[in-house]
């Protein structure tokens, strides 16, 4: 009685780690062929180009803030 008692355990769990497998699959496989993937990748890429621009023009004002604030002692 103990032994089939664990094969039925075992086949039961091992029944449902393959739906889940299969499930997992079928999401995975859902959101591939949907490209969204891609698309994340695409924005991704867009927020660092956008935040190295960003960070190019706060840099490139600080330097015009400072060059304008200059006082000339050659006068």
């Amino acid at each position: 009685m103990e032994g089939s008692a664990l094969i039925a355990i075992l086949v039961t769990l091992l029944t449902s780690a393959l739906g889940w497998l299969v499930l997992v699959l079928i999401v995975r496989r859902g959101i591939d062929s949907s490209g969204t993937s891609r698309k994340l990748d695409l924005l991704t890429d867009e927020i660092r180009m956008l935040r190295r621009e960003l960070r190019e023009r706060d840099i490139r004002g600080r330097d015009n803030e400072v060059k304008g604030h200059q006082v000339d002692h050659s006068v």
